[in-house]
């Protein structure tokens, strides 16, 4: 989510934030400020990196693994494909690393020999004095005494020579140690971020969309569709549509549903691999928010402008208009901030200007002209501050939720699936502290 067009409204922005959002697992958040970024990973609240740069990061994305990063360019005319870190060395350094650890343990293991091989020779060296001992002991009592007197010494000399010998052991294994970190300390400083492409733009772009397969990237009058296999190859397909707020929604399943909103509140759905329309309807009777598509790519949810209803789409359903659910939010105005489906299409999330975020429980209730209603939402989130907001269902926790607001704040919520009602807040941190 761009903050920059919500800044006006709300003194309650932070004013470092410039850009929210979650991969496509909602395994990581990202945020991007007036000169870097932050990865945080969502199961732990860790900070997985923060990375400064020349400008304001707007608008940027992430996949699965956050390993590839979408950057915007100032000027909003370029994307910059990054590959984080330089990961394609990581085989190649674990390898050495093995390496490395292998003749250490040769190294301990010839010391460990020589130190036994020492011990044997002093035992031998003990049980020979101790012969001529015996032979001289009855003539030269005082010789005797003046021997051992000798032989401590020497006893004392070559533990002394051994302590130095260890001591000297232990200083090539620290000085061996330290060149190591050392190394290890010069190869991190090298790793850069890897440029994979620059994608240039006629237009300022409004909005990217992205799986496994596919970039999405849409301007004012177009839609671009990019295959990650061939990004250097340059556009593999593009729309003729003229859309001023950028709304669409790409699938993360095998189908690749894209849907977007051209005219007033009427929803385009094509599939990127045959290039196919799957569906054309008109969901609202006003422009349209926020658009998203579930998991398995069977469901797909609107809400407008007025911010009132939220509806739900049987993408699988033959009828011209396959509406499955009306959720009513509220019956005043309210602007939007995003919507989501859990990972199982069992739930869907919205957050809006309200301070309040709504979840809607895809049960069928009751009937109505076909169309299943709810008078309002199952459970809500009242969030930290009044301030845009995204959230996203926990992967691993399907009774968790994730809010990251623009006033610096990430939360997760606990939401009680027998009985709904307000989510529980478990935790909150601030991004910045």
């Amino acid at each position: 989510m761009n903050i920059e067009p919500f800044r006006k409204k709300s003194k309650k922005i932070s004013e470092s934030i410039a850009y929210i959002g979650f991969n496509q697992d909602y395994s990581f958040a990202h945020v991007g400020y007036k000169n870097g970024y932050k990865l945080i990973k969502t199961s732990t609240f860790e900070t997985l990196e923060t990375k400064e740069t020349d400008h304001s990061i707007e608008m940027f994305s992430t996949l699965y693994s956050s390993s590839l990063i979408i950057l915007r360019s100032e000027n909003g005319l370029n994307l910059n494909i990054i590959r984080r870190n330089n990961q394609k060395n990581n085989e190649e350094e674990e390898k050495q690393e093995e390496q490395e650890e292998q003749e250490e343990q040769e190294q301990e293991e010839k010391e460990n020999k020589k130190e036994l091989q020492v011990e044997q020779e002093k035992d031998q060296e003990q049980d020979q004095e101790q012969e001529k001992e015996k032979e001289q002991e009855q003539e030269k009592e005082k010789e005797q005494e003046k021997e051992q007197e000798k032989e401590q010494e020497k006893e004392q000399e070559k533990e002394k020579e051994k302590e130095k010998e260890k001591e000297h052991q232990k200083e090539e294994k620290e000085e061996k140690k330290e060149k190591k970190e050392e190394e290890q300390k010069e190869e991190e400083e090298k790793k850069v971020d890897d440029l994979i492409c620059t994608l240039e733009f006629e237009e300022p772009i409004i909005n990217i969309k992205q799986n496994c397969k596919y970039l999405v990237v849409s301007t004012e009058t177009k839609i671009y569709i990019y295959l990650f296999e061939d990004l250097t190859k340059g556009c593999f397909r593009t729309y003729d549509v003229k859309s001023p707020n950028g709304v669409m929604a790409l699938s993360s399943s095998e189908r690749s549903y894209l849907a977007f909103s051209e005219k007033n509140g009427e929803i385009t759905v094509r599939s990127l691999d045959d290039d196919q329309v799957i569906k054309n309807f008109t969901a609202h009777q006003s422009q349209i928010s926020q658009i998203t598509i579930s998991q398995n790519g069977s469901l797909l949810a609107t809400v407008s402008v007025v911010g009132k209803n939220v509806k739900v789409f049987d993408l699988e359903n033959e009828k011209e208009q396959p509406i499955l659910f009306e959720f009513v939010r509220g019956k005043t105005h309210a602007t939007s901030y995003d919507l989501c489906f859990s990972h199982d299409g069992t739930y869907l999330a919205l957050t809006s200007d309200r301070g309040t975020g709504h979840i809607f429980y895809l049960k069928k209730t009751s009937r109505f002209s076909g169309v299943f209603l709810s008078v309002g939402s199952f459970a809500k989130i009242k969030l930290v501050k009044k301030v845009p907001a995204i959230c996203a269902f926990s992967s691993q926790n399907p009774d968790q939720i994730f809010v990251l607001s623009s006033s610096g704040t990430l939360s997760i919520y606990k939401i009680d699936l027998k009985k709904g009602g307000d989510c529980k807040n478990i935790k909150t941190i601030e991004i910045f502290h």
